[in-house]
This record gives C-alpha cells, structure tokens and sequence, in this order.
C-alpha cells in the first residue's frame, strides 16, 4: 500500500506502509470453547497453547497432547487471547 504525503518542503513524497493485519488461511480444524473455568481445545493435538493478557504478555501455556483436551484456568476477571497453533480465540473471564 502506498500513500502520497506532502512533505515539509511543499513536494509529493510516496510513503509505504506495511500492512497491519496479516491474514493467516488456516487449514486445520481447531475449536476452542471456554465454559466457567475451564477452557476445551478440540482438534488441537500436538499443538502449543499459550493464553495471553491484555498487554500481550504470556500468562499461561501448555501443550496440546490429544485431540479433545480440557484446561482447568485460574485467572484474574478480564480478556485474554487464548492461541492453540494458528488459531486464536478472545475469551472474557467475569
């Protein structure tokens, strides 16, 4: 994507901007369900699970050792990024 800015000195400058959402095609069928404490990851298997705050620091991760897998969390009320593989799931803890 490019923009023209004017510049400072009155001429047209040509500014490249990155993109800021990358979007991923996701071949794999991974469900990520969240019901009072416990979070479900179905078709998840051999992938790493990492749970995220909102500042985007790392607060919890395991590994995804079989196809249908049960988390029993114990977190602080707010929103987390929850990440098995490719896939990400917001999730609200009240």
């Amino acid at each position: 994507m490019a923009i023209l800015a004017l510049a400072l000195c009155g001429t047209a400058t040509e500014v490249k901007a990155a993109p800021m959402l990358e979007l991923i095609e996701v071949g794999q069928d991974i469900k990520i369900n969240f019901y009072g404490n416990t979070l479900y990851v179905t078709g998840g298997a051999e992938e790493d699970l990492v749970i995220y705050n909102i500042l985007g620091m790392p607060v919890f991760s395991a590994h995804v050792d079989s196809q249908s897998k049960r988390f029993d969390l114990h977190l602080s009320k707010g929103c987390y990024i929850v990440k098995v593989g490719k896939v990400a799931h917001k999730i609200s803890i009240r």
